[in-house]
């Protein structure tokens, strides 16, 4: 007897996540550069919007260098990243902890996490009025990511 012929094959499906059933609810951007943004929804607006824009115009990217996705809750964050697969990946106002997972990172160091770099900031509203924080997004985040000198 061939041992392969005693291995089971699954058709089906083991276990689904119902609770994240939720799409984003909105993307700007056409992501050529696979540079992905993300951000809460109780942190956007349109004056967000603009500033988060400023902020990756910082880095030398246009519109269609990146994608914006605003999303509705912390569940959706792996279903996201999973889905897209960026090169660089900023979180705003989200982090990567979740009930299997817990990173432990500190926000402003950028760190590499599956081949993609990833930096964690506070929600834009938070870096949009404290100069420090834009400063610490700038000097620690964009500068060494996009090798800005």
């Amino acid at each position: 007897m061939n041992h392969l012929e005693i291995i089971p094959v699954y058709d089906e499906t083991l276990f689904t996540d119902k609770k994240n059933t939720d799409k984003p609810i909105l993307k700007i951007g056409n992501f050529e550069r696979k540079v992905m943004t993300l951000v809460h929804q109780t942190d956007w607006s349109e004056e967000n919007e603009d500033f988060i824009k400023k902020i990756l115009s910082a880095g030398n990217l246009q519109i269609n260098d990146y994608l914006i996705m605003v999303i509705q809750n912390q569940s959706q964050l792996f279903e996201v990243i999973n889905q897209h697969k960026p090169e660089i990946l900023f979180l705003f106002g989200l982090n990567l902890d979740h009930e299997f997972f817990k990173s432990n990172k500190s926000m402003y160091k950028p760190f590499i996490l599956n081949d993609i770099k990833i930096a964690l900031c506070d929600g834009l509203n938070q870096v949009k009025t404290d100069k420090e924080k834009r400063l610490l997004l700038w000097n620690q985040c964009i500068k060494p990511i996009f090798n800005i000198q």
